[in-house]
């Protein structure tokens, strides 16, 4: 037992300190472990924190949301222009007028191969380019039997 006047330490059983003389007090939680202090919960900055944090990250994953549907909503678009092709049986003859032999119209690469009978031809071309940042280009390569003969 520790002596409260002068603090020196005694026997447990001891009445008087052994050094000054003084009366000792007994305490009855001598040499026991004190209990933990019971916590009554999160404190309040912790709430408002957790609370903060949880709005944050919903307004964030709404706007992530937004921007990637519209993007959807976007490509969605272009991509219901389904490509629409219409090819003629007629043969091309010398006649004065045109005649159609192939069109293209779609958001896709598209490839086309005819022949033709006589000296000329005409190619008419138009393009819309999409909004998606990538290069959008158009080529057309004439060719006989064997070889390219213009680009």
């Amino acid at each position: 037992m520790i002596c409260q006047n002068c603090g020196h330490e005694n026997d447990m059983d001891a009445t008087f300190c052994d050094h000054c003389g003084a009366k000792l007090v007994r305490n009855p939680n001598f040499g026991r472990p004190r209990p933990e202090p019971i916590k009554e919960g999160m404190s309040q900055t912790t709430k408002i924190l957790i609370v903060a944090v949880v709005v944050l990250v919903g307004i964030l994953g709404v706007t992530a949301g937004l921007l990637l549907q519209s993007d959807k909503n976007a490509m969605l678009t272009s991509d219901n222009n389904q490509p629409s092709v219409t090819e003629s049986g007629e043969k091309v003859t010398y006649k004065a007028d045109w005649h159609k032999v192939t069109s293209f119209s779609g958001t896709r690469d598209d490839y086309r191969l005819f022949s033709i009978k006589g000296q000329q031809f005409k190619v008419v071309m138009s393009a819309t380019p999409m909004l998606n940042y990538n290069t959008n280009f158009m080529s057309i390569d004439v060719s006989d039997t064997s070889n390219i003969i213009g680009s």
